[in-house]
């Protein structure tokens, strides 16, 4: 057993993190649990031994009785898929006003998401404002670094960027390493480099796994996989989606607000931090000036 929470139990396997869940989104190599299982409530400790097999998952203490059966599951395809067409970033100033107005008005804003006030974006500046933490006045200049080099064909600068920023910020889930996941995310979305852009992904996830915690570093290990959450995956689809107002002054965008808010239940700050990622990946888009 690796770790216990309220509503997640990560085991430690030859493979990386397995995860059991129970109330939040599907994530890879994890198990979502129909019933309220409140995992702080089992009876483990930090010696508990898990067992895994394609039909289960068990403990080794027959006392415990604890067992999850997975021939019921339904698999679920998590990897990410790229748009056929190029041009989803089509109203992205109106998709980055969503974003950081999500993050803003979300009061998480322990990790990055003072980064977003000084954005070269405009608006976005002249209505919020969000305390600078040592974190996010840390980071500034290393993440520009890290969004620029990945614009770049230099996968030795990429490693060295990633390095820079991995493992800094609060929680289980560093800040930096949840701006990385974010980045990838969307910046992935509109590469067509083939096999340059993955090695790119690769140079930047895989040098920051190098740098962070086990936990982190399993999400970094999926990231460079192009498998995240379903909440991520929902987000994304979101973001590809027309946000041009309808004829008739209906809302649009609703589906990138909802996705956002699921997005920033997240942690503490990771959540918020993700979508600071997912902006300056929008931002990179924006046509020079």
């Amino acid at each position: 057993m690796h770790s216990v929470f309220a509503h997640a139990v990560n085991l430690q396997a030859d493979f990386g993190i397995c995860t059991l869940l129970y109330d939040t989104a599907l994530r890879p190599n994890s198990v979502l649990l129909s019933e309220n299982p409140y995992f702080q409530s089992w009876p483990l400790h930090d010696e508990s031994l898990f067992f895994l097999s394609p039909e289960k998952i068990w403990t080794d203490d027959p006392a415990q009785g604890l067992c999850v059966e997975l021939i019921p599951a339904k698999a679920i395809d998590l990897r990410l898929r790229r748009p056929a067409n190029k041009g989803f970033i089509g109203g992205l100033e109106q998709k980055m006003d969503i974003i950081a107005k999500a993050v803003f008005q979300s009061g998480r804003h322990e990790g990055l998401a003072p980064l977003l006030c000084n954005a070269p974006v405009g608006i976005h500046a002249a209505i919020y404002a969000v305390k600078e933490n040592p974190y996010s006045l840390f980071l500034r200049p290393k993440i520009d670094c890290f969004c620029r080099v990945m614009e770049q064909n230099d996968l030795a600068a990429i490693r060295r960027a990633a390095a820079g920023i991995a493992g800094c910020g609060p929680g289980l889930t560093p800040s930096a390493d949840d701006f990385i996941l974010g980045f990838i995310c969307v910046w992935s979305l509109g590469e067509t480099g083939g096999a340059f852009t993955q090695a790119k992904i690769d140079a930047a996830a895989l040098e920051a796994v190098k740098h962070t915690g086990s936990i982190s570093a399993a999400f970094l290990r999926h990231c460079a996989q192009g498998l995240y959450s379903l909440d991520i995956l929902q987000f994304a689809e979101a973001l590809q989606e027309d946000t041009t107002e309808p004829p008739g002054g209906d809302p649009a965008g609703d589906n990138l607000r909802a996705a956002c808010e699921k997005v920033l239940q997240f942690g503490a700050a990771s959540g918020a931090d993700f979508l600071c990622g997912a902006f300056y990946a929008l931002m990179s888009r924006r046509p020079a000036v």
